[in-house]
């Protein structure tokens, strides 16, 4: 089997087998940011052509009454219907979508699957053994013996696969957006949201043996979270160990109010303090020195998974 590593080296994800798809257009609709990917898998690697995002925030609109309003629908036929546009004009050959956390939760969140079959992109919504089993191929290219972490905007998802090649996932409602509003926004100082959140993590992760002992631990959604640690633009296939996120929190911890209420201006900062405590966490109970950062998103699994039929 060709590596995990050895595939980052060469600029792709590499595989043994498996069947070109031609371009195919993915739309990542996630509970925060849609993602159109537009890739394909060539022999036995996987390339990726076009990528574009559009934030439209449908799970704090679902969160407000646990329905996604016709506002909010209207937007996402828009943004379906534009993306549809842009994947034929790269020449895409299949349309593809998958709808995550907000949808699954949404008393109407199938809507969207009516608006898919409109625009002529067929919605899957995922299931959390689903959304798990994409996040694993888009992380490791369906290697064996790898666990994966992925932190998204209202779900971490952790996922390994048994010794019969079935995934093992687990799936706690305390995604970047759900634990900055707990715990950090109004905090007085970091250490406060730390602690808070780290009690949250004992509680809903619980025991995670099951993800320790692989051969490595990847993640995915962490590409914020590496830039502002790591202080470079391009993290793919970089590694954030668990000394440097010691000492990055162990700096944010001895930081006063004020301090810390000018950090929470900063861009992204929302996306990046949970998921240093998140991967932290992991990192100490799972017994892995390092996280691999893949700068890839879930809807990329589909077209791995279509390459591997």
């Amino acid at each position: 089997m060709i590596g995990f590593a050895a595939a980052l080296v060469v600029g792709g994800i590499a595989m043994l087998g498996g069947v070109d798809t031609g371009k195919v257009c993915v739309v990542d609709m996630g509970s925060n940011t849609f993602k159109l990917i537009v890739g394909e898998m060539s022999g036995g690697t996987y390339v990726e052509h076009y990528i574009d995002k559009k934030t439209l925030q449908v799970g704090d609109d679902m969160s407000k009454s646990g329905r996604i309003s016709d506002g909010k629908l209207k937007d996402i036929r828009e943004a379906l219907t534009e993306f549809r546009s842009k994947c034929e004009s790269k020449g895409a050959v299949s349309f593809r979508a998958v709808a995550t956390a907000a949808f699954r939760e949404a008393v109407n969140g199938r809507g969207v699957v009516d608006i898919g079959t409109d625009v002529q992109i067929p919605v899957e919504i995922a299931t959390e053994e689903r959304e798990s089993a994409l996040a694993y191929l888009t992380a490791t290219n369906g290697a064996k013996s790898q666990a994966v972490i992925d932190n998204g905007s209202r779900t971490i998802e952790l996922v390994a696969k048994d010794a019969n090649g079935a995934p093992v996932w687990k799936v706690v409602k305390l995604g970047y957006r759900a634990a900055y509003d707990e715990f950090f926004r109004n905090a007085s100082t970091f250490a406060e949201g730390y602690d808070r959140m780290i009690a949250a993590l004992a509680r809903d992760l619980g025991d995670l043996t099951a993800y320790a002992g692989r051969q490595d631990l990847v993640g995915i959604e962490l590409d914020e979270m590496a830039t502002y640690l790591l202080k470079k633009k391009k993290v793919d296939g970089a590694r954030i160990t668990l000394s440097a996120l010691n000492k990055s929190i162990a700096k944010l911890k001895r930081e006063d109010a004020s301090t810390f209420s000018e950090l929470k201006k900063e861009r992204d900062i929302d996306r990046v303090l949970p998921r240093l405590v998140a991967v932290e966490y992991v990192l100490r109970q799972t017994g892995y020195r390092s996280v691999g950062v893949v700068s890839r998103e879930l809807g990329v699994g589909l077209i791995i998974e279509a390459g591997l039929q």
